[in-house]
């Protein structure tokens, strides 16, 4: 996970973070909205961003042709970082997703009443985006493959 602390004081540090990307640029190159440059992300480019925390509004159309499948974040530049090789998928069950929720259909996801959308996201990350901006997310990748 990743966590952010935010204050006003400036704090010492033991030691500069070490800086392992050296000239790679995956995550750079692969990024689908352009959202990240060294070292920093434009938040407002960023898919997961649109896709979880831009509320009641339409995805931008700029952005909308780029979501690929992502209608609910997108790890695309932690799937290329050569560094999460390393990385262990976990055993614990709580971060496991429900086998409904693995790979559904589109048309399956467009046709949720709020209802449903409540009970089968019920404990899970995705009920942040809340049901209009699910929905929204996945009409707007619909439509650009013509079936919305």
């Amino acid at each position: 996970f990743i966590g952010e602390v935010v204050v006003n004081i400036d704090l010492e540090y033991d030691r500069a973070a070490a800086d392992y990307c050296g000239s790679c640029r995956a995550c750079i190159e692969s990024c689908p909205t352009q959202a990240l440059t060294e070292y920093q992300l434009d938040a407002r480019r960023c898919l997961s961003y649109l896709t979880i925390e831009y509320w009641d509004k339409p995805i931008p159309e700029e952005f909308s042709g780029r979501m690929e499948n992502w209608i609910f974040g997108c790890d695309i530049c932690q799937d290329v970082c050569p560094w999460n090789r390393f990385a262990r998928e976990t055993d614990e069950p709580a971060y496991f997703p429900a086998a409904e929720n693995i790979q559904p259909s589109l048309q399956e996801l467009s046709k949720m009443t709020e209802q449903d959308f409540a009970q089968r996201f019920q404990g899970s990350p995705v009920s942040r985006a809340k049901y209009k901006n699910f929905v929204r997310n996945v009409q707007t990748i619909l439509k650009k493959d013509g079936n919305g």
